[in-house]
């Protein structure tokens, strides 16, 4: 079971994240309203002139400011509910300016994830995914898909519709918490409105387009998934949750208490397709992600990877504390301190072979260059993808201790 001081810091570390979903509309007021509002009040009549529209551009950006505040302020009500949370805002912990960035972000989020408009994007990955699991099996039940770094819960969604069992995992509370509302809310088809666009003043080029509202969610949640027991959510470092007991080392993302021992030797073999989506990168040891891939699959599992290597971490300057655990006393052993998160950016070809020539997997297909948006117009910005697929080979032993079990 989790501990009482666990469970406590668990409970504050959501409670921060609702703040922060509270503080959206002043949050958002200040940093984008605000300074607009006082240079249009801080020209000359004269150049008041020129852009005489400008006043009533800022009263849409207030309104559309506070539609988002809306939509934010239902996730919240809905969480507090679901979860269970008897407290008020007012004593909840303040949130970070970081925090508030990712609420920011979260529209964003969601306009990627569930707006017909982003099908374009998402149908990179999921035709091509869809189409290898069907090679791999033709009975979708007989298929068990996890999604690390799995946002808000899209692909999962997709892929539950289809037929097949889908566990996500998710470390940022940001995004359990949409997902959890998305997802059980009762959402039907365009009930909600947001403005995903309101965040960045840049390269737009009509004033129609920066303004544009977006309806959620594309397809009626409520009658397509609401009765669906083939998905589930796990919230966690993904190397914590479903990592081996060896080869990574204890850190701030990677814990040696006892149940996460039992959960993770639980997790070995476990699942037939590990998808990662936009997700490699997150990480601030590609190797640890690497070695979990390796463990939670079964052999002749999948691993289908799409997205770029955009590092997380590349221009980080934290540190952490990294260190071996002896397995007959639980001391701690082969401390290393200040170990910066940044400086283990692998390249595909890089992650490739270590996977191919280290980790017993076999490359089946491979692309790169693949241009794909992350929640931008169809004239914004694009990454560069690479997609791969490589399948875990039964390794000797394995294969002797399966012919000994099977009769």
């Amino acid at each position: 079971m989790i501990s009482e001081d666990d469970a406590d810091q668990e409970a504050r570390a959501l409670e921060q994240v609702l703040a922060a979903y509270s503080s959206y509309q002043r949050f958002a007021l200040q940093e984008y309203y605000e300074p607009r509002f006082k240079k249009w009040q801080s020209l000359s009549s004269h150049q008041r002139e020129l852009v005489p529209w400008y006043g009533r551009y800022l009263n849409l950006l207030k309104d559309a400011i506070g539609c988002n505040a809306l939509f934010l302020s239902e996730v919240v009500t809905f969480a507090k509910s679901m979860i269970g949370i008897q407290t008020c805002v007012e004593d909840w912990p303040p949130p970070s300016r970081m925090d508030l960035e990712k609420t920011v972000s979260m529209i964003t989020q969601v306009y990627r994830e569930w707006s017909e408009e982003c099908e374009v994007e998402r149908s990179l990955l999921l035709h091509r995914v869809l189409k290898r699991l069907k090679l791999q099996c033709d009975n979708p039940t007989c298929t068990r898909v996890l999604i690390p770094g799995a946002g808000t819960g899209r692909l999962m969604a997709d892929l539950v519709k289809k037929g097949y069992y889908c566990e996500s995992n998710e470390f940022s509370y940001h995004m359990l918490v949409m997902s959890m509302y998305i997802l059980n809310g009762g959402l039907q088809k365009g009930q909600k409105t947001i403005y995903p666009f309101i965040h960045t003043f840049s390269h737009w080029k009509s004033r129609k387009g920066h303004l544009r509202s977006v309806a959620i969610p594309d397809f009626d949640i409520y009658s397509e998934l609401g009765e669906n027991d083939h998905m589930s959510m796990s919230s966690g470092s993904f190397i914590d949750c479903y990592g081996p007991n060896e080869k990574i080392r204890a850190s701030n993302t990677y814990s040696v208490s006892p149940r996460m021992k039992l959960i993770r030797a639980e997790m070995e073999s476990a699942v037939s397709v590990v998808i990662t989506n936009f997700f490699i990168d997150t990480s601030s040891n590609i190797l640890d992600y690497l070695e979990t891939i390796e463990h939670v699959l079964v052999p002749g599992g999948l691993w289908i990877n799409f997205g770029p290597l955009l590092y997380h971490f590349e221009c980080d300057d934290q540190v952490e504390t990294t260190f071996e655990v002896d397995l007959y006393t639980g001391e701690k052993t082969e401390l290393c301190e200040y170990v910066p998160l940044k400086g283990l950016e692998l390249t595909a070809d890089d992650i490739l072979e270590v996977s191919e020539m280290k980790l017993n997997f076999k490359c089946l297909a491979k692309e790169f260059g693949i241009e794909c948006g992350y929640g931008r117009p169809a004239s914004g910005f694009s990454y560069m993808c690479n997609y791969w697929v490589l399948q875990k080979q039964e390794t000797y032993e394995t294969k002797i201790l399966r012919q000994i079990i099977e009769p």
